[in-house]
């Protein structure tokens, strides 16, 4: 009788310990389980030394790179019409951002380089609107259009006529409205000219971005780089909300239409930038061609970002390619909203 006593002792003893290992597994599991993921956003804050006791915020990012679980449908579904179109179209990126209550966002193809062209005549409206800060009236400036530029422009075969007349003088204002109203690339060289290159890169520079050289000729971007230029107008985080709004005012005056607006209904506004960039060995012939466009749509209550880049051998499929991808987004967007 003491033999099985104690043999059913043992027995007890055993189970009592998987009962106390279940416990702390079931514990360790729990607890892994449960554990936070690791925080992917980080803040972008202006590259300033001019204040001793704060750092502005601009906009705040995020590493993950996965599209937000309410736009998986729509991001599979513009991968594979990239997919489908690769052969007329060699590169798209997308990159989306909502603004809506219930926000989200997806890229793709968001490390891919591009050459911005036009698109980079919006950071020069936000240097001016900047300076505005120091210099209250740098809008009302008069600068004189110089044959030097006229003559600069004529030089490349593929820029577009400048609107502006040699010998006359305009406003500051007046030639940021053209410059970003009809992409205007006299207006673009004066006022470039007349605030200087360092005073464009002190922007780049707050953003974290890398500044082009004088020329700009080697100088790309990604979309995501690129959004961070209409996020802090929207946001008004870098200029004044006065400036912010009248920036965003003028860009959604852009003569364009063959980007994003071919994609949404007439009556939607949008304020917008694109770009263009012609790719020629001989100065003649077009090897290839990229078009962009990038802007916020605001659709009624439910605003939001829409950034696309391409590359590719023809300009009209370029322009179907935005625009397909235009409306998908403003019908995935919208919907049941």
């Amino acid at each position: 009788m003491k033999k099985n006593s104690n043999s059913s002792r043992g027995v007890a003893q055993i189970i009592l310990l998987c009962l106390v290992i279940g416990v702390i597994i079931g514990i360790l599991i729990g607890y892994f389980i449960k554990k936070p993921s690791v925080n992917t956003t980080y803040a972008v804050r202006e590259k300033t030394n001019e204040f001793k006791f704060i750092k502005p915020l601009l906009v705040v990012e995020n590493t993950n790179t996965a599209p937000s679980p309410q736009y998986q449908s729509l991001y599979d579904t513009i991968q594979s019409y990239i997919k489908t179109h690769s052969d007329t179209v060699d590169k798209t990126s997308v990159y989306l951002i909502d603004y809506g209550q219930d926000g989200g966002r997806f890229i793709i193809n968001g490390s891919d380089q591009y050459y911005p062209s036009s698109l980079m005549k919006v950071v020069v409206m936000i240097a001016y609107f900047k300076k505005t800060e120091t210099d209250p009236n740098i809008l009302n400036t008069q600068l004189v259009y110089q044959s030097a530029i006229e003559q600069t422009l004529q030089e490349n075969t593929f820029n577009s006529p400048t609107t502006l007349e040699v010998g006359r003088s305009y406003t500051v204002s007046e030639l940021i409205d053209n410059m970003i109203t009809n992409s205007d690339n006299g207006a673009m060289n004066l006022l470039i000219d007349n605030l200087g290159y360092k005073q464009l890169n002190t922007i780049y520079s707050d953003l974290g971005l890398s500044a082009p050289s004088p020329d700009g000729n080697d100088y790309t971007i990604s979309v995501k780089d690129y959004s961070l230029f209409f996020r802090i107008l929207y946001n008004a985080t870098y200029l004044s909300p006065e400036m912010s709004e009248r920036a965003l005012s003028i860009l959604s005056k852009a003569t364009f239409t063959d980007g994003l607006v071919t994609g949404i209904p007439k009556d939607t506004l949008t304020a917008h930038k694109f770009g263009e960039h012609v790719f020629s060995t001989d100065g003649k012939n077009i090897d290839a061609v990229e078009l962009h466009d990038c802007g916020i749509v605001y659709t009624s209550n439910h605003p939001y970002f829409l950034c696309i880049m391409t590359h590719g051998d023809s300009l009209d499929a370029l322009k179907k390619i935005i625009g397909d991808i235009s409306k998908m987004v403003y019908v995935g967007v919208v919907k049941d909203k």
